[in-house]
């Protein structure tokens, strides 16, 4: 998003990183038509388990990369009919199933 088509003061923005609130939100509020002073005082609404440190930076959570993975049609029939036959849905599998055996397997109980 350009800042640039957005018009915000120094003021505003100084106002909205101490307030904590990321600038790319301070900015795509003002291009959703919020004034500048709602814009860089209310704070944005919680949304997943994201934590942020008192300088608004994102702390770490402790989970790795998200992973998309394409298989071939096969081993994805495969795989979806492992998933339907333990009765699981496919994150319940992968906590239940899945991921005991690679934590494991992670140290060295193999």
């Amino acid at each position: 998003m350009a800042k640039a088509n957005y018009k915000a003061n120094p003021q505003d923005v100084e106002r909205a990183k101490e307030n904590n609130i990321p600038l790319s939100t301070f900015y795509r509020r003002l291009s959703m038509g919020w004034d500048s002073k709602r814009a860089s005082t209310e704070k944005p609404r919680k949304t997943g388990n994201i934590q942020r440190a008192d300088n608004g930076e994102v702390l770490p959570s402790g989970l790795g990369r998200s992973r998309l993975i394409r298989l071939p049609a096969d081993l994805d029939s495969a795989v979806d009919q492992l998933i339907t036959d333990s009765g699981l849905t496919a994150i319940e599998y992968f906590r239940q199933i899945l991921e005991p055996e690679l934590l494991k397997r992670s140290r060295g109980d193999r």
